[in-house]
């Protein structure tokens, strides 16, 4: 185990010098953008100066046609110089923008290794804001962000008893007396259940065994449907349950979310090639 850690913690190690690496490349990146956005403006600017200067002068000593033939060539230049300015600019800003969109994959890598394990990932999900610059949303993942969502696993095993609470909520109550109590014990951990039951069958040994058969096929979803069918008295047992539930279902399909928008940002994301 201390090998397997020790691993795990020089891959993230390097994990993180290479988002780090990554930012630091976006960073100056945005810094070119920013300058060239000055250069720009700043020639666009003594274009313009050069354009009315030149018409003043022409206007004054030749006529429309040969202003014509001494202007154009300028306009050519100035046009092609322009033209060039915009397909760099262009250029810059989509390889930024692939410098961000590998650092928010990496990040959202490491978010997804921590949320798969049960933990809080409020540390890894502030790196993907970080990374994400406000162009996805994060509301329902910073929802459990501090506790953390309990994995499939965790969720079938503390699935298995309940299962009696859940069948004998609506029972009469249960014996006061010593053995009583044992008997009631004994049944909670020794249970015998039909596994199977006709599709039309809406006892509460039914469901809960529908509930089981889901669980075990990971469909949560399915699970929280069929736990609707339970009568008031079963269902209660199980709520602080379902709350675990629905936080892994939301958990998990906010990251599929968040995976299909940054694959299909990434595929949109394409580089001219410069000459």
């Amino acid at each position: 185990l201390d090998g397997e850690f020790a691993s795990v913690k020089s891959t993230a190690t390097r994990l993180d010098q290479r988002v780090e690496a990554l930012q630091s490349n976006a960073d100056r990146l945005s810094e070119s953008i920013k300058i060239l956005n000055e250069t720009t403006l700043k020639m666009s600017s003594e274009i313009s100066t050069l354009r009315k200067t030149l018409q003043t002068e022409l206007d004054t000593v030749a006529r429309p046609a040969d202003i014509n033939a001494a202007v154009t060539p300028y306009k050519d230049r100035i046009a092609a110089l322009e033209g060039s300015l915009k397909t760099f600019e262009k250029i810059e800003a989509e390889r930024a923008a692939q410098a961000r969109g590998v650092v928010l994959s990496l990040e959202l890598a490491n978010l997804q290794r921590t949320v798969n394990t049960g933990a809080a990932y409020a540390e890894e999900l502030n790196k993907v804001k970080a990374a994400a610059q406000g162009q996805v949303k994060l509301d329902e993942l910073e929802r459990y962000a501090t506790t953390g969502a309990p994995t499939l696993a965790t969720l079938q095993e503390s699935f298995r008893p309940l299962i009696y609470k859940i069948v004998q909520a609506s029972q009469p109550d249960q014996p006061t007396s010593l053995l009583g109590r044992f008997v009631d014990q004994a049944k909670s951990v020794v249970q015998v259940r039909r596994v199977e039951h006709d599709a039309d069958d809406t006892s509460v040994e039914a469901i809960v065994a529908r509930m089981e058969s889901a669980l075990r096929s990971g469909k949560l979803g399915t699970v929280v449907a069929h736990a609707k069918n339970l009568p008031p008295p079963n269902a209660e047992p199980a709520q602080p349950w379902l709350k675990q539930v629905k936080a892994r279902t939301s958990v998990d399909t906010a990251m599929q979310s968040l995976e299909a928008n940054l694959k299909s940002s990434l595929s949109k994301t394409s580089l001219t090639p410069t000459r």
